[in-house]
């Protein structure tokens, strides 16, 4: 049996306070593309499938297009530069995590979903509504609070999308409009009200606009997204405040997580709550308790019912005993919500796993000669393994992709590909990067 309830007098949880400094975050998922980028639909493709197991209030999708016709404007542009996006398509979410490329695991959406993963769970200072908005004159209003005392946001931005659905059967969630301004707050409980006005265009579908509001740091994280879009009625959610892959003691040791939040953001609900192992040592017990220190048995379908707004805090209670590793999630279920998933990882120290969605290799650019050159260059890129990478892409500076060489023989160690350009490419700067690496980019001088 791998549940036993421990009662554990837990000292500091008489200290919580019942009202949460955290909010759930909305993703923010921005995908860079063209009209003329072939995998660009590839990269749509994947992302719809996403769409299709979130709803608004997890997930925002949005598309920003460059040299497109009427679909661009300096405004998007601006975008572009902003993130340094060479290559399309290229997905970004949250500001932070980019997916480049449109390869294996784009079009099923793996590879989106896994780094969805990632952010689905995530905990901001902030919550953010909107008060208004009019697609007809572009008025979009709302109001940023801040739940964290202790929390100081300097030098931010607050960006406002004005997105059009529907322009196209291939074109959707376009962002038409781009505005910005400054942002700061700090201060439990103090809010700052945004009113901006989109210039509309009489050639755009007023009943398809809608706009998204959010705050990006100075390190381009995004740390809350609001949108006009409807939410459902039932919408459960779930704040983490730390990673759902523990690594951690064992050996016969207690392992009490740091507190997390349900939140109820719809209408009242009754929910089941439940731990479900998928895998673990024999001697490992699952268990949670909530605020007030009183622990419940994982394996029991035990009640909680939250009126709408209302959230209630837990943390995990585990019995970690041999060294291993434990699979577990949990299943808060509900006739009128069906059933939401909180996975977990615990890890004991000193134990390897493979990541099933870790990059299988770590690569390096190493160099390229010569540089500049002419007719062809020699990349060079170190691989910690053999089969790490599938391609290398050449861009020009305008962000085109102007190439793709395939690394299918890639060994262990240091690994060379040669370019030799096609004879109508121009003389000038292009970029190369490790496809699923933008981190890894490297520069070339072609001269004539």
């Amino acid at each position: 049996m791998k549940y036993i309830t421990l009662i554990i007098i837990i000292l500091s949880m008489g200290m919580l306070s019942a009202r949460p400094n955290v909010y759930p975050v909305t993703t923010l998922v921005e995908q860079f593309g063209a009209t003329w980028c072939a995998g660009c639909t590839v990269a749509s493709e994947g992302l719809s499938v996403i769409d299709a197991d979130t709803h608004n209030g997890e997930a925002i999708f949005t598309r920003l297009y460059t040299e497109s016709g009427d679909l661009s404007n300096p405004e998007i542009d601006a975008r572009f530069s902003h993130y340094q996006v060479f290559g399309l398509p290229e997905v970004i979410f949250n500001g932070k995590s980019r997916v480049p490329g449109a390869g294996t695991g784009i079009a099923d959406g793996y590879f989106y979903h896994h780094t969805l993963k990632h952010h689905r769970y995530a905990t901001s200072p902030i919550m953010m509504n909107t008060t208004e908005f009019n697609p007809n004159n572009g008025a979009f209003s709302g109001n940023v609070i801040m739940l964290d005392g202790e929390v100081n946001i300097i030098g931010a931005t607050i960006y406002y999308y004005l997105i059009e659905d529907d322009v196209s059967t291939e074109a959707t969630h376009v962002v038409r409009s781009v505005v910005s301004e400054p942002f700061d707050l700090s201060g439990l409980n103090n809010s700052y009200s945004f009113n901006t006005q989109f210039t509309v265009s009489p050639a755009w579908n007023a009943a398809h606009l809608w706009a998204v509001a959010f705050v990006q740091m100075p390190n381009n994280a995004i740390i809350q997204s609001v949108s006009t879009l409807p939410l459902p009625n039932y919408n459960f959610r779930v704040a983490m405040p730390f990673d759902m892959h523990i690594v951690g003691p064992a050996g016969g040791v207690i392992y009490n997580s740091q507190p997390f939040w349900f939140f109820n953001l719809g209408m009242s609900d009754n929910y089941t709550v439940r731990i479900e192992v998928d895998s673990a040592p024999n001697d490992w017990y699952f268990n949670y308790c909530d605020e007030d220190g009183i622990c419940y048995s994982g394996n029991n379908d035990n009640p909680l019912s939250l009126g709408g707004g209302e959230s209630a805090n837990f943390h995990l209670n585990l019995w970690v005993g041999t060294p291993g590793v434990a699979y577990f999630h949990y299943e808060i279920t509900s006739p009128n919500l069906g059933t939401y998933i909180v996975p977990f990882i615990y890890q004991a120290e000193g134990v390897e796993i493979a990541d099933p969605i870790a990059v299988p290799a770590a690569l390096s650019i190493t160099g390229a000669y010569p540089n500049p050159f002419r007719d062809s260059a020699t990349i060079e890129y170190s691989s910690a393994k053999a089969g790490a990478f599938d391609r290398l892409e050449i861009f020009n500076l305008k962000g085109q992709k102007v190439d793709s060489l395939p690394l299918s023989s890639t060994a262990q160690g240091l690994n060379t590909v040669k370019w030799q350009p096609q004879a109508q490419l121009p003389a000038g700067i292009y970029l190369y990067r490790l496809a699923g690496n933008p981190a890894q980019t490297g520069r070339l001088l072609r001269t004539k």
